[in-house]
């Protein structure tokens, strides 16, 4: 088999493709951290007797930001079935009460309201 080179400007092309993907990944990773806190700190006030439990908000947001921002940088645009595999598996596990209910309504909103406005800033520099 032959091998092909590929031209330096394609490579870096690829590249900054990538990190762009990265980018997207750490802050879906963000939003996941910050949700898996929420529900983490929710479930232990609801379900955990004996004394209190404080999960710092920073490392979920930094630990969901890094391994998002990985998947991203390696699995490029499939990085997003990860992401909402993510936030369904967070949201499932929540109590079905009316206010968890209503939160998760609320949380997709906005969810799609920031994917909406990506996809709208990424077609307006294509163009």
């Amino acid at each position: 088999m032959a091998t092909t080179i590929e031209p330096a400007g394609s490579v870096v092309q690829g590249f900054k493709d990538r990190l762009g993907y990265a980018l997207i990944g750490a802050f879906f990773g963000a939003l996941v951290g910050l949700l898996g806190w929420w529900v983490y700190g929710f479930a232990h006030t609801l379900r955990y007797r004996g004394p209190g439990i404080d999960p710092l908000l920073r490392q979920w947001i930094v630990l969901g930001s890094v391994i998002f921002a990985a998947l991203g940088f390696i699995l490029r645009e499939r990085a997003a079935d990860v992401v909402a595999g993510a936030l369904s598996a967070v949201l499932g596990s929540e109590p079905t009460s009316v206010s968890a209910r209503v939160g998760s309504a609320v949380l997709r909103g906005v969810v799609l309201v920031i994917v909406v406005a990506l996809i709208w800033m990424l077609n307006q520099n294509k163009g």
